[in-house]
């Protein structure tokens, strides 16, 4: 699901949360009226009020509006006004935006206890699985149901992520779709974007591309990255569209990437890597890849480490490609672990070391890389740092190649014909293979 899964942004750790019962029953459903203040307060909600909030409908930020200086200036509204709980959600807000869960978290937990109607929606969307605050379904449900209820459009749509991503329990996307429709209803740009996916691949409603488009457009309208990288997608596949439109693909691509989707990058990447709209432009690919990691994807990252493996761009570089690799596995990439895998059974670019390439591709397979189940069927194919077994080998083939890695087949027909002759493994050498994957796309996740 394009855009619409969990994306960790903070570092790990922090606190669970306390008292949220009495938040719930007492001071959760309203919300502190703008009192009169001085200059830097008022800069501080020009920077990072929301719009969703009564009497800052006009002069509120949608979350990718925030700029990086709203910070100083709602630091300097806290130095200011140091009781203003306002001034700390927006604070608190401006952190969040600009990927800073860490700083976030306790300025819009203490907002939040104290009844700020945003600081209580960006909490409880912390509490359903963001990296710096542990998990708790729950603790989230109490904070956004109400809220949700009562109709406020961030609310509504932090509440959805928990029908969506299944938090606490299965995932309903059709209660997702109805709860990201109220938000959307109230120009909700991320909500109308997360809804207008959900028409691009059925998921709790029909599917419906003109439906999708129409969303996109609404959401890219009210800047949001996400909106034109949905649009990107749709002109790149010639889905909804009139025809398909690398030219026009690319350039939303672009302006989802200048609006701050780091992963739109490798989208407009992969466009001019295999001359689509574009001239083939190497070079420029890498440009891109490398614009993408710089600001922290994963998916750039990986495909930065790709470059360096196969020499887009840029000189091959083994060693260059594990480095990048291990950036993006630290980033919660799951593609980087085939590849990493690959480098060290091959040892290129790192010592031989079959005993780390069969816990990185197993971390890969149990994360769902179909490259790492290839490779790792290929290891118990030869008996490199495994018991050599071709029934496994020829199931983790056999899974790579369900999960639509062509290159997986050859390795599952070895492995059959060897199956078929009587062989079971312990002697001799397959004739499968391994490998590494190419350039990716980001997985189909929300954000």
């Amino acid at each position: 699901m394009f855009g619409r899964g969990k994306v960790h942004t903070g570092a790990a750790g922090g606190g669970r949360v306390a008292s949220l019962a009495a938040v719930v029953a007492g001071a959760l459903l309203w919300s502190v009226a703008p009192a009169l203040a001085g200059p830097e307060f008022d800069a501080c909600a020009a920077a990072a009020a929301s719009p969703f909030e009564a009497g800052y409908e006009e002069i509120g930020k949608h979350g990718a509006q925030v700029e990086a200086g709203a910070i100083d200036l709602c630091k300097a509204a806290v130095e200011a006004e140091p009781g203003s709980l306002e001034a700390k959600a927006w604070l608190g807000r401006a952190y969040y935006y600009l990927g800073n869960d860490t700083d976030a978290a306790p300025l819009l937990k203490e907002a939040s206890d104290g009844g700020i109607q945003i600081a209580q929606s960006l909490y409880g969307e912390l509490l359903l699985g963001r990296s710096v605050v542990p998990e708790d379904a729950a603790a989230a449900e109490a904070l956004l149901k109400p809220l949700a209820e009562s109709g406020f459009a961030q609310a509504q749509f932090d509440y959805a992520r928990i029908f969506d991503w299944g938090v606490g329990r299965e995932p309903d996307f059709a209660e997702a779709a109805r709860w990201y429709q109220l938000a959307a209803d109230q120009g909700h740009p991320r909500a109308l974007y997360n809804l207008g996916n959900m028409y691009e691949v059925g998921d709790g409603v029909p599917q419906d591309y003109s439906q999708s488009l129409q969303l996109y457009v609404r959401s890219a309208e009210l800047q949001e990255p996400w909106g034109e990288r949905g649009l990107g997608t749709l002109y790149e596949r010639g889905l909804g569209v009139a025809i398909q439109d690398y030219v026009a693909a690319l350039a939303h691509y672009e302006r989802s990437a200048a609006l701050g989707n780091r992963d739109a990058w490798v989208d407009a990447a992969l466009l001019y890597q295999n001359g689509k709209g574009v001239p083939a432009d190497p070079a420029k690919a890498y440009e891109y890849y490398r614009m993408s990691a710089d600001t922290g994807s994963g998916i750039g990252a990986f495909n930065v480490g790709v470059s360096y493996e196969q020499g887009i761009g840029v000189p091959a570089d083994f060693a260059e490609a594990a480095r990048w690799h291990e950036i993006a596995i630290e980033r919660g990439e799951r593609l980087s672990y085939g590849n990493l895998g690959y480098l060290y059974t091959e040892g290129k670019g790192v010592p031989k070391d079959y005993d780390k390439a069969r816990d990185l591709l197993e971390k890969g397979r149990d994360a769902g890389d179909a490259m790492s189940m290839n490779n790792l069927g290929w290891l118990y194919e030869n008996g490199w740092g495994v018991e050599q077994n071709y029934v496994k080998a020829r199931d983790l083939y056999q899974q790579a190649y369900d999960l639509g890695l062509e290159f997986a087949k050859g390795g599952l027909d070895a492995m059959e014909q060897q199956l078929a002759s009587g062989g079971s493994g312990g002697s001799g050498s397959g004739d499968g293979g391994g490998g590494s994957g190419g350039g990716g796309k980001a997985d189909k996740l929300k954000n």
